[in-house]
């Protein structure tokens, strides 16, 4: 009916509600095989990936200081886990943070990329661009964009 009235709310979980969807989210994950090129799942792994979506939640909700504190946890259990590296940056850059944080984030970012991997280096120059850009460097961010369009 809210939803008809054009009043959409977000569910509000007690914290009894926020375990049991945690453990839910533990119990699936356990369903979902590895993809073969995959090593088995560790805890590390595990974890980082609740993180990840713990991180996800606080972002969505726009708890971007406990967004950016969550996906830096994920981060530091899987520092190969790169949405924990982009909700990282974006949650930064939606507190307004300084440039030299965003731009630490995003050099802790490319650390990990692999520059044969196109897709990881792609999202990576995206995220360099969309920083020229809020630094007011148009033209370093045009060229950035434009040479992966031509690339593609």
């Amino acid at each position: 009916r809210q939803v008809a009235a054009n009043r959409p709310r977000l569910p509000q979980l007690s914290l009894e509600g926020w375990e049991t969807q945690r453990e839910r989210y533990r119990l699936s994950h356990r369903l979902i095989p590895d993809p073969p090129e995959a090593p088995r799942s560790t805890p590390s792994a595990l974890l980082s990936r609740e993180l990840l979506c713990e991180a996800q939640i606080q972002y969505l909700n726009q708890n971007f200081d406990s967004a950016a504190d969550v996906f830096g946890r994920a981060i530091e259990a899987d520092a190969r886990l790169m949405p924990a590296y982009i909700g990282y940056i974006n949650s930064i850059a939606a507190m307004d943070a300084d440039p030299q944080q965003l731009d630490a984030a995003i050099r802790r970012f490319s650390a990990t990329v692999d520059p044969r991997d196109p897709e990881s280096a792609a999202v990576l120059d995206v995220y360099r661009a969309i920083h020229a850009t809020r630094d007011g460097r148009v033209a370093d961010a045009a060229a950035r964009i434009r040479s992966l369009l031509d690339s593609q």
